[in-house]
């Protein structure tokens, strides 16, 4: 059995996507030994932010990697991802995208399926939710623009997220 496990972190200085993969080339050995796989990652479109998504036997493998190559640890959560546009559009990496940022009572979970509704009643194009397994964190990716209308549009939602910047993917190379 394998679990989705996400790590969101601020990064300083600010990165531009090559170095993204140079960082899991770096990483790669680390990775192989906990059995961590990348999937994906979203880096802002300043790049000083980024959101991370692997697959791994469990949050301890990621956490040990990370712990490896120095990372904050309180930064790694596992949870489940979601797609919730199924169309060639959401494996192209070069459309801009929208990540929301939410931090809610641990529930459950389910948050993020409300969340992502609300979202899509609103005019907006939820592609990806990624909810932590205890329902305090979701992140929603948007296939929407990152202007003033769309922020303003989730702000006025309910809950607003915390954060929202643009982003766009970076997925691991052949």
């Amino acid at each position: 059995m394998t679990s989705d496990v996400f790590y969101l972190r601020p990064i300083a200085p600010p990165i531009m996507p090559a170095k993204v993969h140079e960082m899991a080339t770096h990483a790669g050995g680390c990775f192989n030994i906990h059995r961590v796989d990348w999937l994906r990652s979203f880096l802002s479109s300043d790049g000083g932010r980024m959101l991370c998504w692997y697959r791994a036997p469990d949050a301890e493998s990621v956490r040990n990697a990370m712990r490896q190559l120095g990372g904050d640890l309180s930064k790694v959560w596992v949870g489940t991802a979601r797609a919730l546009l199924d169309d060639a559009a959401a494996k192209d990496d070069s459309l801009p995208r929208l990540a929301a940022e939410y931090d809610l009572e641990a529930t459950a979970g389910g948050a993020g399926g409300v969340i992502a509704s609300s979202l899509a009643a609103r005019g907006l194009h939820p592609e990806l939710l990624l909810e932590s397994t205890d329902g305090s964190r979701v992140v929603v990716l948007l296939r929407d623009r990152d202007d003033e209308g769309t922020r303003e549009t989730l702000r006025a939602s309910t809950p607003a997220p915390r954060a929202t910047w643009g982003c766009a993917a970076v997925t691991p190379t052949s």
